[in-house]
């Protein structure tokens, strides 16, 4: 479900006056010194801008942000329902993800990234996994490499550039489309299904 982010504002108790990011693969809370660079680089440009971690906090996440000094930049939803989780992100302007080119993510598609198609934000991404092909032959990503210098230049990039950032996420939410879940099952049903009648036609 597409949904506008001043909709979606008026449903989380949250500050979201100002610009709004949130990064994912937060269920693990693994590989963050990149992320927390990313977002010290980005409040010293312009610290009115926000991030937000879906979830429960791990000691480990906030000792980290503590020592990269951007505690006062982190929103943390806690624990939220499935449909309520949607209003949080909804009021995002940008996501990112970011992954070590490591062995196990090389070949994963990442779930949070379906939620982030559907509502129709642009996604910083560094170039490595399963997605990676899929969002090189649709504008609706910025690549970058791994490494907080590059992330932080695609996020401020994108927050100066409001009519791109709606553009490119019109064009995410029309891609997105493409992928509906019931749609992929009944194409995977009719593979099946040709398989077996030519399975059958064999023998």
């Amino acid at each position: 479900m597409s949904r506008n982010k001043r909709v979606c504002q008026k449903k989380p108790e949250l500050p979201l006056s100002d610009p709004l990011l949130a990064f994912s693969n937060w269920q693990t809370q693994l590989n963050f010194e990149v992320v927390m660079k990313t977002i010290k680089i980005v409040a010293n440009r312009d610290e009115k801008v926000k991030s937000m971690l879906s979830g429960n906090a791990s000691p480990q996440f906030a000792e980290l942000a503590q020592t990269r000094a951007v505690e006062g930049q982190l929103l943390v939803t806690g624990f939220r329902s499935d449909q309520d989780l949607l209003w949080c992100v909804g009021c995002t302007d940008l996501f990112f993800l970011s992954f070590p080119g490591a062995t196990y993510n090389n070949s994963r598609w990442p779930n949070e990234s379906r939620g982030e198609m559907a509502l129709g934000r642009k996604t910083v991404l560094n170039s490595v996994g399963d997605l990676l092909p899929f969002f090189e032959t649709d504008e609706i990503v910025l690549l970058t490499d791994y490494n907080e210098g590059d992330f932080a230049v695609e996020t401020l990039t994108s927050l100066d550039n409001p009519m791109s950032h709606e553009r490119i996420g019109r064009s995410v939410r029309e891609t997105a489309l493409g992928y509906d879940c019931p749609a992929l099952v009944q194409g995977l049903e009719e593979l099946y299904y040709r398989t077996l009648l030519s399975n059958a036609g064999e023998h």
